[in-house]
């Protein structure tokens, strides 16, 4: 690969008018940066909470605080455990990181993953579907109101079992000519 296709020729351009075309003036970096025969390769140690592997594709996961130490606080972890979410396992995820597997027993299995002060959990997938279809559908009633039942159908009025009573036309054109006086009955206010 030429040294011409790996930048783009406008940056290329600004290089030479700041350094010169000769890439041997150029500052260390940049000339690594044009220099065909180093391969980019990050080597940067992982990252605390990535995951290397999902084992299990039934769940969704989640890093819920959980904070350790003199002001521990699982507030949040015991609320998406009532909600149904469980702990994450080494069943369940490979860590890039191994420090973030806490309490392995004989057989290397745990099933306390942290990262900081999070924790890892999970729930199945199914069920986070339907979350997110709940919390989808709470967005939509807000931005247009409309009562929904139970299978998020709209209901109607006969839905509530109230008796519907529809206005005529008449109706309508009499309330409609009250809406708009005439000239005549408009009161008049004085300029001062």
């Amino acid at each position: 690969m030429s040294t011409n296709n790996v930048l783009p020729r406008q940056l290329r351009k600004q290089f030479e008018d700041d350094f010169g075309r000769d890439t041997n003036r150029w500052p260390e970096e940049l000339r690594d940066l044009v220099n065909p025969s180093i391969q980019a390769n990050p080597r940067s140690a992982p990252i605390s909470g990535k995951i290397e592997q999902f084992l299990d594709n039934n769940y969704v996961y989640y890093w819920a605080e959980s904070r350790t130490g003199q002001n521990a606080n699982d507030d949040r972890v015991q609320e998406l455990r009532w909600a149904g979410w469980e702990f994450a396992t080494t069943k369940d995820v490979k860590m890039c990181a191994d420090s973030c597997v806490r309490g392995r027993n004989k057989e290397g299995f745990s099933d306390e993953i942290r990262s900081g002060d999070r924790r890892l959990m999970k729930i199945k997938k199914e069920w986070y579907k339907e979350k997110r279809k709940a919390e989808n559908m709470a967005a939509i009633q807000m931005a247009y109101p409309q009562v929904y039942d139970q299978t998020g159908r709209p209901m109607s009025t006969g839905d509530f079992g109230m008796p519907t009573q529809f206005v005529g036309d008449d109706f309508l054109a009499e309330m409609a000519s009250k809406r708009n006086p005439s000239n005549s009955d408009v009161a008049r206010i004085p300029k001062s």
